[in-house]
């Protein structure tokens, strides 16, 4: 995008903020359609443009607005002329939407558009600058199939659109109009998918060499949660008409961005996409978008996830003759084991010290004992509490090879780290 193109869209922005009542004057010469195709859902259960199968919770309000920017939206011939005429070229389009959860499986909610555009007048081929609203939407949403595993939730979602947009404008349609869709939509662990299809129907309407008639609409959205309440997007949405063919005129999108949860019941999006064809009658070639929406009455956001590291069921540590000193190497092994009893509270770690037979039974028994607090100091240096240490001092009385040969009595010259997921009634640190 070039400089002059973003002082155009500069002085368009500003335009639309200071003169908005001489705008609504200003218009394309055409009456039109709704050129929004594809507009975002009032509950903010899906993407920019997809919906999903979750229904908003019950007892909360969420208000949001989304605004966006498309390039090249409505591109018709002038069969007069003849010549190819960008009436609207540029549009500015805020979404303001309000939704509420009326039952744990139904939502209601509104949509408002509120647009400002740019582009040629048709009869004098001038340019021009325009604002309005557009047609507000009315919509439910019923969630008649809950999520399970290995099935998807499925909802039905229907709309009634009210001709509140000018058609001069392409922000609104001729009449009412209605529409249905069926979503279904899949939760993993760090990724959710969503497909719809639906039925718009619309007054048959002749603008210039286009004919405008019901609409099949369809898509479907990939998204992964690659951290803490972020998450990245990707969607398709497209419309076909009934009835009518030529270049041009079924829509389609590709949108893409990233969402994130800020504090207790604020959300942000932002993103951007495109049209995947030459689609004249509303998709713009470039697309980009952005949005903030709060919901009251929104529980407190889930606890982060905790990282365990995966650690074995028992470590083993073995000492020198006569010692109760742990080598480097080994310390850093329980170092590991502290870090995941900092992050598992309710596990605990018995520290079972072990003697040759080398010297008296007593003697041996107390250097047992003196090994297993050894490790205890390192674990609790590292972050382990003193409750999830359970000591004992076994002596040589549990060999784990006969103490027949120095390599055989080097290895009983140990205290063994046993992991164990729940508190057990062992004995802790400073008891017998």
């Amino acid at each position: 995008m070039g400089v002059a193109t973003m002082r155009q869209l500069l002085l368009h922005a500003a335009i639309l903020i200071f003169a908005y009542p001489s705008l609504a004057l200003a218009d394309t010469g055409v009456a039109g359609y709704n050129q929004l195709h594809f507009p975002t859902p009032v509950d903010g259960q899906g993407g920019f443009r997809t919906p999903d199968a979750k229904v908003q919770p019950r007892k909360t309000v969420r208000v949001g607005m989304l605004s966006s920017y498309a390039n090249r939206a409505v591109r018709l011939t002038n069969p007069a002329v003849p010549r190819e005429v960008q009436l609207v070229d540029n549009a500015f389009t805020n979404e303001f939407t309000a939704s509420t959860g009326v039952a744990d499986r139904f939502s209601f909610g509104l949509h408002v558009p509120v647009q400002g555009i740019s582009g040629t007048n048709n009869a004098s081929l001038a340019s021009y600058t325009a604002a309005g609203a557009g047609d507000l939407t009315v919509q439910g949403k019923w969630q008649f199939l809950r999520e399970r595993e290995g099935r998807p939730a499925m909802a039905l979602i229907g709309g009634i659109g009210l001709p509140t947009g000018a058609r001069q404008r392409f922000q609104g349609n001729a009449g009412v109009t209605a529409e249905g869709e069926i979503v279904a939509s899949k939760e993993f662990a760090r990724a959710n998918m969503a497909a719809f299809v639906g039925y718009r129907s619309l007054q048959k309407m002749a603008v210039l060499d286009r004919q405008v008639d019901d609409m099949v609409t369809y898509g479907g959205r990939v998204g992964v949660k690659p951290f803490y309440r972020w998450e990245l997007f990707g969607e398709l949405a497209g419309g076909r008409m009934v009835g009518t063919s030529g270049s041009g005129i079924h829509p389609i999108e590709l949108n893409g961005g990233v969402r994130k949860g800020i504090g207790q019941g604020w959300e942000a999006q932002v993103g951007g996409g495109g049209s995947l064809r030459d689609a004249q009658t509303g998709s713009g070639r470039f697309r980009a978008f952005a949005g903030l929406a709060y919901t009251f009455g929104a529980p407190p956001p889930p606890p982060p996830p905790v990282k365990v590291e995966p650690i074995p069921d028992q470590v083993t540590i073995t000492f020198a003759i006569n010692s109760a000193t742990v080598r480097g190497n080994d310390a850093e092994k329980l170092r590991g084991i502290a870090r995941w009893l900092t992050k598992r509270r309710e596990g605990e770690a018995v520290i079972a010290g072990h003697a040759d037979s080398t010297g008296t039974t007593q003697y041996n028994l107390k250097l047992s004992e003196r090994r297993a607090s050894a490790v205890a100091r390192i674990l609790e240096g590292a972050g382990a509490a003193s409750e999830q240490l359970v000591l004992q001092g076994l002596g040589e009385a549990e060999p784990t090879a006969p103490n027949d040969s120095e390599p055989n009595r080097a290895m009983n010259r140990r205290v063994e780290v046993r992991i164990v997921e729940e508190t057990t009634s062992a004995p802790r640190k400073g008891k017998k």
